[in-house]
């Protein structure tokens, strides 16, 4: 699946995707935030799901977004993560309702 169009709105805090299948999802830029799967982000989220408690990103403040070739955005938060790869099939999950599990790196 494929975006049409995405808007990111820092006032809203909120990424809205239209896509090609007529579907129109709002994710909040703190759970795209908790959701980032680079290295970082996911053993973080391992030791918290370990220790009981909900993995809390380091900044869900929106500083840019940069496409990644055809297939998906790089998300960069403000003194938080910038190494996050979300794909176009990992963001529609998203907005499906996917929740990261603690070995988020692998397929799903």
């Amino acid at each position: 699946m494929r975006p049409r169009s995405i808007k990111a709105s820092k006032s809203q805090a909120s990424l809205t995707i239209f896509w090609e299948d007529g579907t129109e999802v709002s994710l909040p830029f703190h759970k795209l935030a908790a959701a980032c799967r680079c290295a970082s982000c996911n053993d973080a989220r391992a030791k918290a799901m370990a220790a009981g408690t909900a993995h809390e990103p380091e900044s869900s403040i929106l500083d840019t977004i940069e496409a990644v070739g055809s297939y998906g955005v790089n998300i960069l938060w403000v003194g938080g993560c910038r190494h996050g790869i979300y794909t176009w099939d990992y963001l529609y999950a998203l907005g499906a309702g996917h929740t990261p599990t603690a070995d988020h790196h692998r397929a799903w």
